[in-house]
């Protein structure tokens, strides 16, 4: 290998990783509504809950892959600056989260007065 065919497989290595950094928060931003509807309705719909699964595990795959790639022309990954301390979260986000917290909070009630213990219990069985 020459010097530059090492800088220029850094560097491309180093453009796929941003941008796939910013795919990845706005394939998050956008599943986030749906994942807390999802969530919501207590994991009841099959299909949408797999959708989501599947979707996760593609993000995975390809980090995986990304990761291959970096390890290969041995190279590292370079820090990303991490978004959202300097960004606050969209008014839609913050309305979403608001209304899942009431959600829930509904639902440890319900589950307080049926002698449930809390939520996390309910989720994980939600999981299995």
């Amino acid at each position: 290998k020459t010097v530059s065919a090492d800088s220029a497989l850094s560097s491309s290595l180093e453009e796929c990783q941003t941008i796939f950094h910013e795919v990845v928060l706005g394939l998050l931003e956008l599943c986030f509504p749906i994942h807390e509807t999802i969530n919501s309705n207590d994991f009841k719909e099959a299909e949408a809950r797999t959708a989501a699964m599947e979707r996760m595990r593609v993000v995975t795959d390809l980090t995986d892959s990304l990761g291959k790639l970096f390890r290969k022309g041995k190279l590292s990954p370079k820090a990303l600056a991490s978004v959202g301390k300097d960004e606050p979260l969209a008014p839609e986000v913050l309305k979403m989260l608001e209304k899942s917290m009431n959600k829930q909070k509904q639902k440890d009630k319900k589950n307080k007065k049926k002698g449930g213990d809390s939520a996390a219990d309910a989720t994980a069985a939600n999981l299995k």
